[in-house]
């Protein structure tokens, strides 16, 4: 090892400095000194920031529904938009707790 080197890794494999970390996984940062002296520290990561999508009801047309209900966001994660998709079209819902399906 180098004097004053820096390794990290993701998943086992080397992370170099500007790449981009997907999915899941194991962070790990192993720091040497100058005097040989090193340190390692493990970071889990995960992408998992919306917790509870499962426990959405199943929606039925021109029955509102409430589809924040049940839904907790990780620590930091803030919901900017809530959309649905139906035949490949995007649209914005403008108020989650008052969504109303059009369609089946």
């Amino acid at each position: 090892m180098l004097f004053n080197e820096k390794i990290a890794f993701f998943n086992e494999k080397v992370v170099k400095s500007g790449d981009t970390l997907s999915g899941e996984g194991k962070l790990t940062i192993m720091v040497t000194n100058d005097q040989d002296k090193s340190s390692t520290a493990e970071i889990t990561i995960t992408n998992t920031a919306i917790f509870g999508l499962e426990s959405i009801k199943d929606l039925q047309i021109d029955t509102e529904v409430d589809l924040l209900e049940g839904l907790t966001f990780a620590e930091g994660v803030e919901l900017i938009k809530t959309e649905i998709e139906y035949d490949g079209k995007t649209t914005t819902i403008p108020d989650a707790h008052h969504y109303t399906p059009e369609f089946p």
